[in-house]
């Protein structure tokens, strides 16, 4: 049996009042059968075959049709029934303006899992075979009636249904049309299927087997004779709409509205390219201290104090109140070589100073060069000129931020301007122990003048005199002040380890012993936890301007919603699940959110390139170092993105569920 309805009514509920579309009905009709059903409007000819189709559900009774229990199925299981079981031909042809015959007809049968050159040889065959062959490649608009219909019936015959509901084929039609239709439908029925026709003509019903009468939702009469049981066409296979052609169909959607999709992803570009400069701003930031760090210090080394400070310290400031101060000297070095995993101990000092060249002067950071055998190859790397000297010698290394000063007045400290310094003789008059922190040092009671050899110059503010020459100074600077019982005593130690791995346990040791310890391993953690900080600032202020724009995009998805109802409810009708229908409208915000993206990457990409560029340019006229001010990292880059792609899914969930859960009839029925 084809369709079984037994006692079947439906109610509508209208505010306050009840309308009985469908009372207490029941029939059954058999496979093969033709079945014509007559009525004025109001009857509930188009109640019944929207039940017999799956497209609504009875209020009582029971209705099977296609072996499937109507009343009763979920709605994966309904949809999988109208893919696959039925074809239903709408008065109003019902198809989608934006696509082509052919493409109407294919996307019932991707709906159904079928691959693009299956389909595309099932469609033109369907389009042929109903006379479109030579019109299969025009819109709907470019369509005459008749011809929009014969496409409706194409489309419901795309995955052979074994029962085809016609609701009023011709009531749309001229005479000519309108018999060309019902050619066609005859033709169709003689095949072998079951054929419920919906009309108010009776000159329409001549052929069927048996016909239906309908007045106010009730059976008025069933005339003529059953006929006999035919076999079943065999069923369509079933599948599901895959990914690509998901993203096809949604990606057509999008081109439908193509200045309000630019709007939208621009906004969503906006956004990220915002959170790509911020966030490649800190990353730059972070690049450039670290390098210089990296520069002048060895994660192997450890810098000890004779202060211990309660709760340690952050670059190289204490933060509690210290212990009593412990006394470094030249045993205690010793001390410090001697310990296990210790490859060495030297003393470090920091003294500030002014030189003076041929009338010009500039005010020195001076630190000490580490004793030769403990010096880093990256060091070297930061040299413009010149040389380093060893560890004796009336030899200094000036920072070029000095050696501008002692450039001619007019000369910029280009490279060439600064190797003309190289050789050169400079008074430096030392004044003061800057301490182990910049805070802590005093004053020299007699200031100490040398005269130094410029051997060379490298990138940053400090200079750097060999190991013996700053012992020196700091003995005749300080004098009796910094003697104690054992020698001389230093404010600052560097504990050398001998791989990176004992750095931690032998700070530790040092520690236990009641000495102040400072590792760059333990600067550069904290700087990163500093910049990781910063960064996640910056990327939160770009972060708003995607937020705003994903508002933008569930905007214009929920318009799309409105607009495209009837759409939805077509796509339903021909056998798409809740979650095809979902899935499509995320895929446009997906699509959406991905372009848009795509696009602010590389715009935010190129803006930071293009700063870099023009800071670069002005440095170097004025002599200076190339820097990079914005560095747009993997990271960064998958970041961003991962960001915009979750912004925009996040924005049509709601508009997604909405056009998901729209009732099929209600949605054909909207204006």
């Amino acid at each position: 049996m084809a369709i079984e309805m037994r006692g079947v009514s439906r109610v509508y509920r209208m505010g306050d009042e009840e309308v009985r579309a469908l009372e207490d009905l029941s029939i059954e009709v058999k496979t093969g059968e033709f079945l014509a059903i007559l009525g004025p409007s109001g009857s509930g000819k188009t109640t019944m075959l929207h039940l017999i189709g799956g497209l609504d559900r009875p209020t009582a009774g029971e209705l099977t049709a296609g072996g499937v229990a109507l009343q009763t199925a979920d709605s994966d299981t309904l949809a999988a029934y109208r893919r696959t079981r039925v074809g239903v031909v709408f008065q109003s042809f019902h198809l989608i303006g934006s696509l082509t015959a052919l493409e109407n007809v294919e996307l019932a049968l991707s709906l159904n899992g079928l691959r693009h050159a299956e389909r595309r040889t099932r469609a033109e065959e369907l389009l042929r075979q109903v006379g479109l062959g030579d019109r299969m490649h025009h819109r709907p608009t470019q369509l005459s009636g008749g011809q929009q219909q014969r496409v409706a019936i194409a489309r419901a015959l795309a995955n052979d249904p074994e029962i085809l509901l016609c609701d009023e084929p011709t009531g749309n039609l001229d005479s000519h049309s309108g018999e060309q239709v019902m050619a066609l439908l005859h033709e169709l029925h003689r095949e072998g299927r079951t054929l419920v026709l919906i009309t108010h003509n009776p000159a329409l019903v001549q052929e069927a087997d048996r016909v239906l009468h309908l007045l106010d939702g009730r059976a008025q009469a069933v005339v003529g004779t059953e006929p006999a049981e035919r076999p079943a066409p065999s069923a369509s296979r079933r599948g599901t709409l895959r990914f690509a052609d998901m993203l096809s169909y949604a990606w057509r959607s999008i081109r439908r509205v193509k200045a309000r999709a630019i709007l939208t992803g621009l906004g969503v570009a906006i956004g990220v390219g915002a959170i790509v400069l911020m966030v490649s701003f800190g990353q730059g930031l972070q690049d450039s201290v670290l390098g210089q760090l990296n520069g002048v210090g060895s994660v192997t080394q450890i810098m000890v104090t004779g202060a211990k400070g309660q709760g340690g310290s952050t670059f190289g400031v204490s933060l509690g109140a210290p212990s009593a101060v412990k006394p470094m000297n030249d045993t205690t070095l010793k001390t410090f070589s001697r310990l296990p995993d210790a490859q060495g101990a030297y003393y470090s000092a920091t003294i500030l100073a002014t030189a003076k060249l041929r009338g010009h002067g500039a005010t020195l950071i001076a630190e000490n060069l580490p004793p030769q055998h403990f010096r880093l190859p990256s060091f070297a790397q930061q040299l413009r000129v010149g040389r380093i000297p060893g560890d004796t010698g009336q030899a200094i290394v000036l920072g070029d931020a000095s050696a501008s000063y002692l450039l001619a007045k007019s000369a910029k400290p280009t490279t060439a301007n600064l190797r003309r310094l190289l050789g050169k003789t400079i008074s430096v008059k030392f004044t003061s122990d800057l301490g182990s922190n910049g805070l802590n040092g005093s004053a020299f009671p007699t200031p100490v003048t040398q005269s130094l050899k410029i051997v060379g110059i490298v990138k940053g503010n400090a200079s750097y005199i060999p190991y013996r020459t700053l012992q020196t100074v700091l003995k005749e600077g300080k004098g009796a002040a910094a003697q104690g019982r054992r020698g001389f005593l230093y404010d600052e130690v560097i504990v050398q380890a001998r791989v990176q791995a004992d750095v931690k346990p032998l700070a530790a040791r040092i520690s236990r012993m009641g000495y102040g310890t400072q590792t760059f391993q333990s600067i550069i953690d904290s700087l990163h936890q500093v910049f990781l900080i910063v960064q996640s600032i910056l990327g939160v202020i770009g972060g708003i301007a995607l937020v705003v724009a994903g508002l933008g995009i569930a905007n214009v998805m929920i318009v799309a919603v409105l607009e495209r109802t009837r759409e939805i409810g077509v796509l339903k009708a021909i056998g798409a699940r809740r979650r095809d229908v979902r899935r499509m409208f995320l895929a446009e915000s997906l699509i959406i959110g991905v372009v848009g993206g795509v696009i602010g990457l590389l715009g935010g990409y190129l803006a930071g390139q293009a700063i870099n560029a023009i800071v670069n340019l002005s440095i170097r006229g004025g002599g200076g170092q190339p820097v990079t001010l914005f560095a747009l990292t993997p990271l960064i880059a998958l970041g961003a993105m991962a960001f915009a792609v979750a912004v925009a899914l996040v924005s049509g969930i709601y508009p997604a569920n909405r056009a998901a859960g729209l009732n099929p009839v209600d949605a054909l029925r909207h204006e």
